[in-house]
């Protein structure tokens, strides 16, 4: 990292960086790269022009980018041009300064739930001890500040870069041991594990997700990318942990997979049912988790989550899942959605899998094999919902392709002999809907100033009208662009244009709680 910071002082911080994709891989280069030559003053051996510099790791994203745009071609013409969004837009989805406020309370609403989840439960009561230490806090209400204070001192809102510094005081020691925890050392370069890069995690630029913070002087620290550091505040806590059990297996009870069994038990159990219990609560609603209906007897691919009221229902899969860093980065509709859709050996696996099972269970609702409530098929209007765990997921042109999908599976499932004359309920488009965008406006749709129905009538309507006259280039786009717009983004929009205020209630209740006053 010195040796960017040579090149940075030789050729002034104003140079423009061709794409943020570009600037991550000179970074994540310079602190995993063992043979960089550590230059305190800069000379022609040592360093290069900036422009230069990331020039060299700007043609790494043209190449692949190259390479993905072959790929569209594949595509069925009517299908072609959402490819081309889809395969732009992924790798930078979770790449981009969507909306730092927005990210910022969602990503602390999800530490606040986590750290008061870990403290009551005994499953997790020593992983939650070890956590506390490896970051020198002494309660929740310690880790919780400690990260709120980093992130709000590392958004930067004049541009360049952003430098911590620890003031003098009481707490001074404290906070520095803090930070360190969150920073890279110029003198130690990082070597990367073999195995690590072969899990299924957001691996793409893992060493600056794990540590967002250059460590500039004992009480200095550059932020290396904001979103990294903002989305720290859980995400990062969340993968801590995994490392954790990895290096003491002991130290977690269940000798089954940590991730699978904190998606179930956390992302599903409490974070997913908490936000849908708010949305709906005061509602004459029917609500079933997919462990209330393994107690009722259904253990073969029940839903995530059920909820009805009245004739219509909210039938959800749930998947906090990853795909591997080469193939989110490779610019390639082809490689992207067939990760997104099957495994290795070519059966269903993340995304195919959820919209086969969502294909399912309204299959069982059609024959009365869902053991939920009465109702009369022919009355029923069902809402599939594809809900995410993570901002990738929001890329435009996702939801098009996974209706896509669901339809197919619709489709198959009505051709099999044991639903010949069947009559289904009505099923609307599946939704992709980001966890954040619930958890934000869960108050919302509470008070009754956002219902979830009948949002998600207006997306569809809205991304589904059809293009009318086009004479121009520019009146394509728009419409492509319409066409992709992801659900986030749309119930963002929306919630601007009415003028509505966000209401944080259950935040505020529970910061409270944590001991936040």
């Amino acid at each position: 990292m010195r040796r960017y910071g040579v090149v940075v002082a030789k050729h002034g911080k104003k140079n423009h960086i061709l794409s943020n994709e570009s600037l991550l891989y000179m970074l994540e280069w310079a602190v995993t790269e063992p043979n960089i030559v550590d230059a305190v003053t800069p000379s022609p051996e040592t360093s290069l022009p900036l422009l230069q510099l990331v020039l060299l790791f700007n043609d790494k994203a043209l190449k692949n980018f190259a390479l993905g745009h072959q790929s569209y071609k594949t595509a069925d013409q009517v299908d072609r041009l959402q490819a081309m969004v889809l395969g732009l837009s992924f790798p930078q989805s979770d790449l981009q300064n969507r909306n730092f406020p927005q990210l910022f309370q969602t990503q602390n609403h999800k530490l606040a739930l986590m750290l008061e989840y870990m403290e009551r439960t005994p499953k997790y009561e020593k992983l939650y001890a070890k956590m506390l230490e490896d970051f020198h806090c002494t309660d929740k209400l310690d880790l919780f500040q400690a990260l709120g204070k980093a992130v709000v001192s590392g958004i930067n809102k004049k541009g360049g870069w952003t430098i911590l510094e620890v003031a003098p005081g009481p707490e001074y020691e404290k906070r520095i041991d803090f930070l360190n925890c969150l920073s890279i050392f110029p003198t130690q370069a990082i070597v990367k594990n073999e195995t690590e890069e072969k899990e299924v995690t957001p691996n793409d630029f893992k060493e600056l997700r794990k540590k967002p913070l250059l460590r500039l002087e004992e009480d200095k620290y550059q932020v290396l990318n904001e979103m990294f550091l903002t989305k720290f505040a859980y995400n990062g806590v969340a993968f801590h942990l995994s490392g954790i059990v990895k290096a003491e297996p002991n130290i977690y009870l269940s000798g089954d997979s940590f991730p699978g069994h904190w998606r179930q038990d956390f992302s599903e159990g409490e974070l997913t049912y908490g936000v849908y219990q708010t949305i709906f609560n005061g509602q004459p609603a029917e609500l079933l988790t997919g462990e209330m209906f393994k107690q009722k007897g259904l253990i073969d691919s029940e839903p995530d989550h059920f909820t009805r009221r009245g004739n219509t229902i909210f039938l959800t899969e749930s998947k906090d899942v990853f795909i591997p860093a080469d193939v989110k980065m490779s610019y390639s509709y082809d490689k992207i959605t067939s990760t997104l859709s099957q495994n290795d050996k070519g059966k269903r696996d993340r995304f195919g899998k959820a919209v086969f099972q969502l294909a399912k269970n309204i299959g069982r609702m059609a024959r009365h094999e869902l053991p939920v409530n009465a109702y009369n098929v022919e009355d029923i209007e069902v809402f599939p919902i594809l809900l995410v765990h993570d901002s990738l997921y929001s890329a435009p042109g996702l939801n098009y392709w996974v209706e896509r999908l669901f339809r197919k599976e619709m489709s198959d499932l009505k051709k099999l002999p044991e639903f010949n004359n069947v009559v289904f309920p009505t099923a609307h488009p599946v939704t992709m809907i980001e966890i954040d965008t619930l958890l934000l406006f869960q108050d919302n749709f509470n008070n009754g100033s956002l219902d979830l129905e009948n949002l998600l009538r207006k997306y569809h309507k809205y991304i589904n009208q059809p293009a009318g006259a086009i004479s121009s280039q520019a009146q394509a786009e728009a419409h492509i662009t319409k066409t992709a717009e992801p659900f986030s983004d749309f119930v963002t929009k929306y919630v601007h244009q009415q003028l509505l205020e966000v209401d944080d209630n259950t935040f505020t209740q529970l910061l409270e709680k944590i001991g936040l006053k």
